[in-house]
C-alpha cells in the first residue's frame, strides 16, 4: 500500500507553482519547489511522487511536460495558506486520506533534468 507523505505534497505543490507560469518541465518543476529550508527531495523521491500522481489522476503527462488535473489544481489552490510549509502541510493532510495500491512505473522525469532543477533552484534562492 503507498501513501502519500510531506515530500508528495511538496512536489505537488511544485508542479502547481511551475503551471501558473507556464513552466511545466521536470527541471522548471524542481526550481519551483517552495523554499521550506530543507533538503530538497532527491530523484528517487521525485519520482516516486511522480508515479503516485500519476496513478490516481492527480497530474496529466504530455511527453516531458507535466501539469496538475483540475481536481488537483483545485486541492492546491484550496489549501494555499502564505507560509510555505503551512501550505504543504495542508496539502499533505488534504492527500492523506489517499491510499494506494499500486503506482504507475513511467519514466519521463529523468536524472538530467533533475539536476538541472536543482542548479535553477540554487540560482533563484541566490538572487
Amino acid at each position: 500500500m503507498y501513501i502519500f507523505n510531506f515530500t508528495d505534497a511538496w512536489i505537488l505543490a511544485a508542479i502547481y507553482l511551475a503551471g501558473a507560469k507556464g513552466e511545466n518541465s521536470y527541471a522548471q518543476i524542481i526550481a519551483s519547489l517552495p523554499n521550506l529550508g530543507r533538503s530538497l527531495p532527491v530523484h528517487a523521491e521525485c519520482k516516486v511522487a511522480y508515479d503516485k500522481f500519476l496513478y490516481i489522476g492527480l497530474i496529466v503527462a504530455d511527453g516531458d511536460k507535466t501539469s496538475l488535473s483540475a481536481v488537483a489544481e483545485s486541492l492546491v489552490k484550496d489549501a494555499y495558506i502564505e507560509s510555505a510549509a503551512l501550505w504543504v502541510a495542508t496539502i499533505e493532510k488534504q492527500l492523506a486520506p489517499y491510499k494506494l495500491k499500486s503506482m504507475c512505473n513511467r519514466f519521463e522525469w529523468t536524472e538530467e533534468q533533475y539536476r538541472c532543477g536543482i542548479e535553477f533552484f540554487i540560482t533563484k534562492k541566490e538572487m
